[in-house]
């Protein structure tokens, strides 16, 4: 009710924020409690090693190749990432 009694701009993005921050936190709860962890096994990790080897080892070498540390920090935020959402999936 908030967001929608709001007057100004500074009170919406207030509101805003804050529902959106409960509809983050309620998800969480929700997704401790009732998703099932998975059990690593060769199906579910099937392809891991390709991604994790080649995909994201070749775009390391090409960006040192290139001499681009850009690329080379946003190819290990890319792997970060997918790790880290490896990991949260089991």
């Amino acid at each position: 009710m908030a967001v929608i009694e709001a007057k100004t701009e500074d009170e919406i993005r207030k509101a805003s924020h804050s529902f959106l921050a409960g509809v983050v936190e309620l998800y969480n709860q929700l997704r401790l409690k009732h998703a099932n962890k998975l059990t690593p096994t060769y199906d579910n990790l099937k392809g891991t090693y390709e991604e994790a080897w080649c995909n994201l080892r070749n775009k390391v070498l090409n960006s040192v190749a290139e001499k681009d540390k850009s690329y080379a920090f946003l190819a290990a935020m890319g792997a970060q990432s997918y790790f880290d959402e490896m990991t949260e999936a089991l």
